[in-house]
């Protein structure tokens, strides 16, 4: 994304963000952005996994979404805190976003069960996001 555009999203002036902090935000959206395409590739190979072994694919669709820094600063206005990095990871929860969209509720919990069985210990906070999404769902 183009420091400039991102800046100029609004036109409210409280809401601009300073050129280093803008940069910083930009580069922690990196991350968000990189985990997404990992979560999505994970769910299209585990899709294509199933169709080659199984004649059967339980994943109809998946979208992506990942919050603009402008949004994320209207957040943290909203919430009343500062606009800083660490408050952005402590307050903010929906950052990045990937929904799944499969046919039946049982090719969730399959496709959930699979997931949580990959995970790396470093990835446990996706585990607990997922675990998480399943309670909310009543799939606990």
């Amino acid at each position: 994304m183009n420091i400039k555009k991102a800046m100029n999203d609004t036109q409210d002036p409280s809401l601009h963000i300073a050129p280093e902090m803008m940069k910083a935000f930009l580069s922690e959206m990196q991350i968000y952005r990189a985990a997404l395409k990992e979560v999505k590739t994970k769910l299209e190979n585990l899709d294509d996994n199933f169709h080659v072994h199984y004649d059967y694919n339980p994943i109809h669709h998946i979208d992506t979404r990942l919050k603009s820094p402008v949004s994320i600063v209207n957040k943290l206005h909203k919430k009343e805190k500062e606009v800083t990095l660490e408050n952005m990871r402590e307050f903010i929860n929906d950052i990045a976003g990937v929904r799944v969209i499969c046919n039946y509720l049982e090719d969730l919990d399959r496709i959930a069960d699979i997931l949580l069985s990959q995970d790396e210990p470093e990835e446990s906070r996706f585990s607990a996001l997922l675990e998480d999404m399943l309670i909310e769902l009543g799939l606990d």
